[in-house]
């Protein structure tokens, strides 16, 4: 499947209202009025989609439903699949390595199935999503610098400073504890 960066509108608000729907999902409301009203919002942008867009939505459904639901990894990944993994990152084939993280994803420990998510989106300039897999990735690894700078980026990108800045405030007193710590 190939989908490039410049997306239609349509995918756009197909994304950001999947993003919300799964927010409202989390606090415990999913069929409720709002959850409906979203519901029903989709329907014309899911038809405007071509189905590349369309495939990359229900990925996106299944991924961002997993989210915080307790799993280990279940094995051991192959050399091979980490080559092909580390191959879509260096390649920049993200909607490939989404495909792939899901294939994989009961092999590969939690915290880096969402930082790999988190990444795919992030490089896909769509930053709610890559925010809602890395705040997931730093709850499951709380030390995880890189997902704390991507989540930056992504925060700022998004034009959600408030929140960037208490997370830039979190990771400064973390790094100043560990620096305190190993004294």
């Amino acid at each position: 499947m190939t989908l490039h960066n410049s997306t239609s509108a349509a995918f756009r608000e197909s994304v950001a209202l999947m993003v919300k729907l799964h927010d409202l999902m989390t606090i415990g409301d999913p069929d409720g009025a709002e959850a409906d009203a979203i519901r029903d919002s989709m329907e014309q942008p899911w038809y405007a989609m071509n189905s590349a867009e369309q495939q990359l939505i229900r990925g996106l459904s299944t991924d961002l439903y997993r989210i915080g639901q307790s799993r280990t990894a279940n094995g051991k990944p192959t050399s091979a699949s980490l080559q092909d993994l580390q191959g879509r990152v260096a390649s920049g084939d993200w909607h490939e390595l989404l495909s792939l993280v899901r294939e994989n994803e009961l092999i590969l420990s939690p915290e880096r199935v969402a930082m790999l998510r988190g990444l795919a989106w992030a490089n896909l300039q769509l930053f709610e999503p890559a925010i809602e897999f890395l705040q997931e990735a730093i709850r499951l690894s709380p030390g995880d610098k890189e997902a704390r700078l991507l989540l930056l980026s992504c925060l700022v990108q998004a034009g959600r400073t408030d929140e960037a800045v208490r997370v830039a405030a979190e990771s400064t007193d973390r790094s100043t504890l560990e620096l305190a710590t190993s004294m």
